[in-house]
Order: structure tokens, then C-alpha cells, then sequence
């Protein structure tokens, strides 16, 4: 294999066996800024045979001496024709085996003597779309000149009709079929524990999160975590780009009905015993079974509450107290970053547009219990039906838009810090952010006049790589306590400048960095609060 441009060969001699990957280099300076290994296996392969079943760990023998230069295919998905939403769907070819994870190591010799700090990153994609591979490379990141670096890790999992189909009919064939996506991530999880002291790593630092439905992975992997003291306590803070949690999912009961418009759309009885069911869909190539999804009428695909992965009290239990109070309990105070960019509603507003008020509901259902729908549809000004259709539809659009991204991140988040604070979980814990600033390169791609849309600030985050010096001087100083935070430094060297949970560290689009007090936050609450209500009567 050729290696890319400005890089060399990189090797490291483990216990785990002889490992290539390959080194970064500056073509002005000609230092070496970071280390990659990419596709690094941390589970037994996934295939047509073992489709919907738990992730199984590689042997304690298992040799993984080899090259890892190349990022790996994505997991398989379905195709979006619409060139706006690009930035979810992840081109190329797609692999089944999902199962594997990427490394970028600082090269720096400024290590900490206890290796460097971790960042587990989950990518996003509704739990339909994305990969691991489509992380901007760190090494600008990670390079010499820039202070506070730290490991990457991003984790390949099954998606969508993969790694989220559940069912009655599949847990009575195996009582462990549920939320298969979030196990492959926390075995991904506990794989960097077990083993990221060989790449330079300290694991006794590690921060996970994720951007959007990876955000949303990540409270659940916490979740997990806080209801499972029996289990590795891996992550000791967390980072949510763009989700938060307000809605209990659906039961297993209530994802039934998709389960069965799949089997429909492959042409599998529903009398066949569950046994044969699964048999026949194991046969369905993987190309058929996502070709599928933009056919079916429940077509998103959530976590699910099996009292397994997932708590059937959680909601419950962030709202009286129990939550904060597990989350208390970890020592040091546990952290979290937590925010959302300034134009959240656009990209929703795109995918599934709704025609009517009743596919409205519909597209609304595909996120949420059903009995939550109109309670959410009735917080928002209704449409007048006499409008002309074009203009109807694009008002539609707009409030489809404006509601997901409410109950996705803008009301979720406020609800979520909310129900913590207010049962005595700390507010100098809590680092809120807003992000009204953009990449100048990402003109290109995306309109101007948007902003900072949905998934944006992931340039902003972790790719430094800018037009100008301008540009990479504002960056850094948005990103000095952030890093500060992912290196576990102490509190009150952070400055991260809020004094309240109802305050967020802001960066404009003209790159200014303010404390702004938030206006949205009433709403953001009673829109949560709206939720709960209709969740528990």
C-alpha cells in the first residue's frame, strides 16, 4: 500500500503484537505531529451469521500484529439523494464488520508520565447514517504547538436495521437481542480501557462522548454505567455535542410495529415462528435489508427500554433525583460539556420532511412513544391549512425542523441540566456551549447564510486546520478550556466563565467568545417538563 501524503510508517511493539500505522508529518517543519492506527478490531467479526446478536470479544490471545494504515468502510446504510444532507450519510462502500476503531496518538514528546488522557468519540447519524472514519483528522489537534492534547478514539458500531431492530419475536429466540449497536459500543469502550496503556494512553482518564445521535449514545452508555456498579466504570466525564436526554424510548412493545413493517417489506410471514423469522431475515443480503429502510413507515431507528441496557425508570429517576444522585456519587466530581450549535433546525428539517399534519405525527412517532406526539405538536403555533400548498409545506418543513431540533438538543439539553441541578447535582460541573461560528472552508459545501448548522462545529472541535492564522488564533482560544477539561485539569484552572446553569459559553460568527445568559431556557424547560408529563400519565 502506498502511504498517504506527508506521512510515514509508525511502528509499536505490544503485548497485543507488532502494530503499523503510520505518522503525520509537517511538510514545513518536517516534525511529526500525530500517529494513526486505523481499523483496529475490538470485537469477533460481525457476518450475515451472527446478524443480531451481541458482540463477543476477541480471544486474550488474539494477535493483532499487522499493517493499519487504512480507514475502514462504513457500516451499511442507505443512500440519501439529497445533496444537502451529504454531511450524514457517509460515502463509499460499506462493510458489515463494523466492529473496529481508529487511533490518533499526539507525537509529542511532552507526554504526561502517565500517558496521555483519552476522548472515546461516537459518531452520529440518526443511529441510520455516518462512520468512523469520518472524523477530520486531529493532527493539527495534536500537534506540537498547540497546548493540551490528548488520545482520540473513534468506534465503529452496527446501525440502524443492524444494530436496532428489536422486538418481542427476537428476544423470546434470544433474551439478549436488544440494543445491539450500544453493545458494540460499550464493548468498543471497554476495549480502549483494557488496552490503550500500549498506545501511550492512560486509562485511568478517559472521557467519552459524541455529536448528535452519538451524543445521545453517550448518555446511555453513562446510564449504563451508573446502573450496572457491578461493571467497569470506564468513563469518568462526558461530552455531548448537540443531544441530550428528556424522552424515555419506546418499549419493546411499542417498536413491535416496526419490526413488523420490516418483515413486510422483505416478504417474510408474520405467522412463521420467531425462530424461522430470524432465519429468513439472516439470509436477506445486507443490501436488501437497508435498501429497505426509506420504504418503511417507521423508518428511525432509537434506543429501546429492555430494563437491560436501558433503565425502564430513567426519565423517571432524572426527574425525582435518583439520576443526580448516582452521577454524585462518582469521585472526582464527575463533568460534563454539553451544548449546541446556533442553526440546529435545518438539517432536521430536511430529512423526512412531512407533507401534512398527519405525516407530521407520523415523522414525529418515528422518534418518540406515540403518546407524546401531540402534547409536543401542541406547544407550537398551528399552520393555517387555507395557505397556498407551497407555502404550507414550507412552513411545515420549518416546523418539523424547529420541533425535532427543540426536543432533540435545544429543549432536551435545557430539561436535562435542569432536572439535574435542580436535585443537587453541582452547576460548576455542568460546561454549557453555544456555537454560532463556522469554518471559513466550509463555504464551499454548505451555504453561508445558514450558520452553524447541525454537525459543524465538528471543524470547530477538533480540526484546526484553518484558512488563516485569524482563524486558527480564534479557534484555540475557544478551545484552550475545553481541552483544559479533556485533560483533566483541576476546576478552577478552566475558566470556562459561566456562573449559572442557565449561562453558556458562546463563540459568535464573528468569532467573539462571550458569557451569554439564556433565553431560551424557560421555554426549554417547559418544553421538557410537557414531555415528562406525557410520558408518565
Amino acid at each position: 500500500m502506498t502511504l498517504p501524503k506527508n506521512s510515514v510508517s509508525h511502528t509499536i511493539n505490544t503485548p497485543l503484537g507488532v502494530l503499523n500505522g503510520i505518522s503525520s508529518i509537517d511538510p514545513v517543519s518536517d516534525k511529526i505531529k500525530n500517529h494513526r492506527f486505523a481499523k483496529i478490531p475490538y470485537a469477533q467479526p460481525f457476518s450475515q451469521h451472527n446478524r443480531w446478536k451481541r458482540p463477543v470479544k476477541l480471544p486474550s490471545n488474539y494477535d493483532y500484529s499487522g499493517n493499519y494504515y487504512e480507514m475502514g468502510l462504513k457500516a451499511p446504510q442507505s443512500s440519501i439523494e439529497d445533496e444537502k444532507l451529504s454531511s450524514i450519510c457517509a460515502p463509499g462502500d460499506a462493510d458489515e464488520n463494523i466492529n473496529y476503531l481508529n487511533i490518533w496518538i499526539p507525537a509529542s514528546k511532552d507526554k504526561p508520565v502517565d500517558g496521555w488522557p483519552v476522548f472515546i468519540y461516537i459518531h452520529g447519524g440518526f443511529l441510520k447514517y455516518g462512520s468512523p472514519g469520518r472524523f477530520p483528522d486531529p493532527k493539527e489537534l495534536q500537534s506540537h504547538d498547540f497546548l493540551g492534547k490528548y488520545i482520540i478514539v473513534s468506534i465503529g458500531y452496527r446501525l440502524n436495521i443492524l444494530g436496532f431492530l428489536n422486538s418481542t419475536e427476537l428476544l423470546s429466540v434470544d433474551s439478549e437481542c436488544s440494543n445491539l449497536g450500544f453493545w458494540d459500543q460499550r464493548l468498543a469502550i471497554e476495549w480502549v480501557y483494557d488496552n490503550i496503556k500500549y498506545f501511550e494512553g492512560n486509562n485511568s482518564k478517559i472521557t467519552v462522548g459524541g455529536l448528535s445521535a452519538g451524543s445521545y449514545s453517550t448518555f446511555f452508555q453513562l446510564a449504563y454505567e451508573l446502573y450496572h456498579p457491578e461493571v467497569t466504570q470506564v468513563i469518568k466525564q462526558v461530552v455531548q455535542f448537540s443531544n441530550a436526554f428528556a424522552m424515555q424510548p419506546k418499549t419493546i412493545s411499542e417498536v413491535n410495529k416496526q419490526y413488523y413493517d420490516v418483515l413486510d417489506n422483505l416478504g417474510i410471514s408474520r405467522n412463521l415462528s420467531p425462530e424461522l423469522q430470524l432465519q429468513q431475515l439472516r439470509e436477506q443480503d445486507v443490501n436488501t435489508l437497508v435498501s429497505i429502510i426509506p420504504k418503511l413507515k417507521y423508518h428511525t431507528f432509537r434506543a429501546v427500554t429492555d430494563n437491560n441496557f436501558v433503565a425502564e425508570s430513567l426519565l423517571s429517576d432524572l426527574v425525582n433525583g435518583q439520576f443526580s444522585q448516582l452521577l454524585m456519587k462518582r469521585k472526582p466530581g464527575f463533568r460534563m460539556v454539553i451544548g449546541e450549535v446556533a442553526n440546529e433546525p435545518y438539517l432536521y428539517s430536511l430529512l423526512d420532511t412531512p407533507i401534512d399534519e398527519m405525516d407530521l405525527k407520523l415523522q414525529l412517532e418515528n422518534y418518540y412513544p406515540a403518546r407524546t406526539v401531540q402534547s409536543l405538536i401542541d406547544l407550537y403555533p398551528k399552520i393555517p391549512q387555507s395557505l397556498p400548498e407551497a407555502e404550507y409545506r414550507e412552513q411545515l418543513q420549518h416546523l418539523f425542523g424547529r420541533i425535532v431540533a427543540d426536543s432533540q438538543i435545544y429543549a432536551s439539553t435545557r430539561g436535562f441540566i435542569h432536572w439535574l441541578v435542580e436535585n443537587g447535582y453541582p452547576k460548576e460541573n455542568i460546561f454549557r456551549y453555544r456555537v454560532g461560528y463556522r469554518q471559513k472552508r466550509l463555504d464551499k459545501s454548505v451555504d453561508p447564510k445558514l450558520g452553524a448548522i447541525h454537525g459543524s462545529d465538528l471543524a470547530v472541535w477538533f480540526s484546526v486546520r484553518s484558512s488563516s492564522e485569524c482563524e486558527k488564533n480564534i479557534i484555540e482560544s475557544f478551545l484552550r478550556p475545553f481541552n483544559k477539561i479533556l485533560n483533566f485539569e483541576d476546576q478552577k484552572s478552566i475558566e470556562w466563565g459561566t456562573l449559572s446553569e442557565k449561562e453558556y459559553r458562546f463563540i459568535s460568527p464573528g468569532g467573539e467568545v462571550n458569557i451569554v445568559s439564556d433565553a431560551d431556557w424557560d421555554w426549554g424547560v417547559h418544553v421538557s417538563n410537557t414531555l415528562y408529563l406525557a410520558q408518565s400519565s
